[in-house]
């Protein structure tokens, strides 16, 4: 947007860590929000850009992971959330990269997500490691909103089942600077293998 003569990009982000239990899974996310312009804001060492792309050795386990305290997890095929929503994941590439499709059951406004399922792109664990936090995005009616969500795969429960709990952030164009304060919205939801909810949703036509 252009606010009093300046681009600004305002961006609303979520920071998923990885924990070691289902109980633990309240300390897992943290909201914030940053104010992107075209002059430099506050001067301090950045990340640079590396032509190397890192890649984690094999067997590699973070510090306080001992082997065999996580099942893993794999993201792909469908999930379905507590209000009717599916979503299918296809397989992830060696840099952890897949897409997918979401099949929406609400939204905000009549046909405010278009008129068929919406293609999702995500980032998980590279290669053949098994998939803890993972983020993904699907921008809805050619770029009228779009919704990002940052999660984890559990397995949770006597039955251990698999279990995505995801926070996300819906972002929806606003044409005036003072109308910001309504482009965001913020919830929770919980993937299973299983439907939870059965409702219509949309699906491509030709499918």
């Amino acid at each position: 947007m252009v606010c009093d003569g300046q681009e600004k990009i305002f961006t609303s982000w979520l920071l998923r860590s990885q924990v070691d239990s289902c109980i633990d899974k309240w300390k897992a996310t943290r909201i914030g929000k940053d104010t992107f312009t075209r002059h430099e804001q506050r001067e301090g060492p950045r990340k640079r850009n590396d032509t190397h792309v890192p890649v984690r050795p094999e067997g590699f386990r973070p510090a306080n992971i001992t082997a065999g305290q996580r099942k893993p997890c794999n993201l792909k095929g469908p999930w379905y959330n507590e209000v009717g929503s599916e979503v299918i994941f296809a397989d992830k590439d060696n840099l952890g990269t897949f897409t997918g499709e979401y099949r929406t059951a609400v939204e905000r406004e009549k046909e405010s997500s278009g008129t068929s399922h919406s293609l999702v792109y995500g980032n998980s664990s590279p290669g053949d490691s098994p998939d803890s936090t993972f983020a993904m995005m699907v921008v809805w009616q050619g770029g009228a909103s779009v919704t990002g969500w940052v999660g984890q795969c559990h397995i949770c429960g006597e039955n251990e089942a698999e279990i995505l709990d995801t926070t996300w952030l819906l972002k929806t164009q606003v044409q005036k600077c003072d109308d910001l304060w309504k482009s965001t919205v913020f919830y929770e939801n919980s993937f299973t293998r299983s439907e939870q909810e059965v409702k219509m949703i949309k699906l491509d036509k030709e499918l």
